[in-house]
């Protein structure tokens, strides 16, 4: 949402917004400004339309200045089976910023070509990947730029500070894109209203970053000005607002405020279904919520919204859109979850037939979908495909990724968990080694990106002894954690639990009880009663008691852990297995044969 429109009004929003229609073949559009049509040319290649690569559209009636912007949610692409689009468009009082730049004769031919190579490199971002962008490009606009900026309105010139800051947040150069967005911000500051829709875009923009970058509170403050503006100016049903509870949803859920992030989607929601329920903002947000009920174990609900979003991407985009193989994809890693790994793979098919459609063959879309399989074939023991799968996604990444991406982090990541998982223990410390030296170059020191990493290593030194180091990790791990993030954050019971299983194996036994009872006492509060991971804690003091050989408490918890993993697990997932396998070895340990075979033959039934 890069442009705006410019009107010598104090009317900010039109009701029905402005319509354009758009001639791919001939790269023109037709603007419909309230009742009479104007032709313009588009600027740039008209690809994929996204936040990240906007094609701006000159209009010479009445000298306004339009940006086709996707519609909210992002990854709008036009075709010639779907030219018409709806765009939202903010009005600021011209005056405000003096003649536009088409008007005063100002903006010099060299100007216009850096905004060009500008928007080119931000089309190559988006369509084949960051590895393309030399930085001696990017670097040569800053220059031009510098240049420009005593001959060029100050108006013009903060458009492309915020492209610039949209490129390098691309690229993973956070500190530059931060500095790029701070400079459109500033001058935005000076010479508009204090109220104007332009500063809640940046204000959103720096949010995005810093929910990235793992700097929650800095994106939590600008996300609350951004909304501030909005409610101001906005109507309260205008698809904008619901564009910003979106983001608030989805940053509540890296912060564990699930019901948070509950009640943001739901308003977003709310919003967009009165509008028009076939938006792709709306399909967004159900989506949002889908992850929300994912991360609080209710699968059923998580699953009706999926589809929801599915059922209206299908229906206007058509079965061959990049983001609805995002949905395949959501879907297949929440039937992963629940160890329906036949759904899960199904839906990875499906992912990937779309995305080898229509996306370049080095797409990271790809990667993260040859990522997911990869995860999946570790969950089911197909170690060898895993590996091949997530070294298919690494060879992507490499190849069209910053060195420094995040995105290559996770990967490094993955393929240490796969490692750790076969007992090659010198190969996953190697590439948990790669993951933490990017995170610790481009993520803030406090991001849970970084703290995952330390405890992903406690675990392998646990597995090899080296507990000294493993609790190092550990505690480094929950340092961040406890700092950063809501006091009933699902990940400080994971640190929590993590801790306990070491002092039990180091055999004390009360330090251990004491930090299972934390993590505990967490899922019970922020999950849904039938959540694995609380089913995990029962599991773990389950296990603690019966090595204090208190068997009747073990089998309590026990019981407990088994009742949840019958009912939302797969009936052949691992952990329902393990649930009737530690039944029965604490049955045989009591001395209850009778017990003991009634789960022994649960297991060769699940087993056949």
């Amino acid at each position: 949402m890069v442009g705006a429109v410019y009107k010598p009004s104090m009317n900010l929003f039109p009701k029905n917004g402005i319509r354009v229609k758009v001639d791919v073949t001939k790269a023109t559009a037709e603007i419909d400004f309230g009742g009479y049509l104007t032709k313009a040319e588009l600027v740039g290649e008209l690809k994929r339309v996204s936040p990240y690569s906007p094609f701006e559209v000159l209009s010479q009636k009445g000298n306004y200045k339009v940006a086709i912007i996707p519609l909210p949610g992002g990854g709008t692409s036009f075709s010639k089976s779907k030219e018409w689009s709806k765009i939202q468009t903010n009005f600021q009082e011209k005056s405000r910023i003096g003649r536009s730049l088409e008007e005063d004769g100002t903006t010099e031919l060299a100007f216009k070509e850096t905004k060009l190579k500008l928007d080119r490199l931000l089309c190559v971002a988006e369509n084949k990947g960051t590895a393309n962008i030399n930085s001696a490009e990017t670097e040569k606009i800053e220059e031009e730029l510098e240049e420009a900026k005593i001959r060029v309105t100050r108006h013009e010139l903060t458009e492309q500070y915020n492209k610039l800051g949209i490129l390098y947040n691309e690229t993973a150069n956070y500190q530059k894109s931060e500095e790029y967005y701070a400079k459109s911000l500033s001058i935005k500051q000076q010479i508009l209203n204090p109220q104007s829709p332009e500063l809640a875009l940046i204000h959103s923009n720096l949010a995005l970053l810093y929910r990235n970058t793992g700097k929650y509170i800095k994106a939590k403050e600008h996300f609350d000005k951004c909304l501030s503006i909005q409610k101001e100016v906005l109507d309260p049903k205008h698809p904008n607002l619901a564009l910003t509870y979106n983001g608030l949803g989805e940053l509540s859920v890296k912060l564990g405020d699930y019901k948070k992030a509950e009640e943001y989607q739901k308003k977003a929601v709310s919003i967009l279904e009165v509008l028009h329920p076939k938006d792709p903002q709306l399909a967004t947000s159900y989506s949002g919520l889908g992850v929300v009920y994912r991360s609080l174990g209710n699968y059923s609900r998580a699953e009706e919204y999926y589809k929801k979003c599915l059922d209206i991407r299908k229906e206007i985009l058509g079965p061959n859109h990049p983001d609805l193989a995002l949905v395949y994809n959501n879907l297949a890693v929440l039937y992963r979850s629940t160890g329906n790994y036949e759904k899960s793979e199904k839906c990875y098919e499906k992912c990937l037939n779309v995305q080898k459609e229509v996306l370049d063959p080095q797409s990271p879309l790809l990667a993260l979908s040859y990522s997911g399989l990869g995860e999946l074939c570790r969950r089911k023991g197909k170690h060898n495909e895993a590996e091949k799968y997530l070294n298919k996604a690494l060879n992507i990444r490499q190849r069209v990724l910053d060195s420094k991406h995040p995105h290559l982090s996770s990967n490094y990541n993955n393929l240490g968990v796969l490692y750790r998982t076969t007992g090659n223990y010198t190969k996953a410390e190697e590439y948990f080694k790669k993951c933490l030296s990017i995170r610790q170059e481009v993520l803030h020191p406090k991001h849970p990106e970084l703290a995952l990493t330390y405890n992903n290593l406690a675990s392998l030194y646990e597995k090899t002894k080296n507990y000294n180091k493993a609790e190092e990790y550990y505690q480094r791990c929950l340092a961040i954690r406890e700092e950063v993030l809501d006091s009933k954050h699902p990940e400080l019971a994971t640190s929590y639990s993590g801790l306990g299983v070491l002092y039990e194996k180091l055999e004390n036994y009360q330090e251990a009880e004491k930090y299972f009872i934390k993590a505990l006492g967490i899922r019970e509060e922020a999950l849904g009663p039938k959540n694995p991971q609380l089913a995990a804690s029962y599991n773990n003091l389950a296990r603690l008691h019966r090595n204090m050989k208190n068997y009747t408490k073990a089998e309590e918890y026990l019981i407990k852990c088994l009742s949840i993993r019958q009912e939302v697990l797969h009936p052949k997932h691992p952990d329902l297995i393990n649930s009737y396998n530690s039944l029965a070895t604490l049955y045989e340990a009591m001395g209850n044969l009778g017990k003991l075979l009634e789960h022994s033959s649960k297991i060769r039934l699940t087993l056949t």
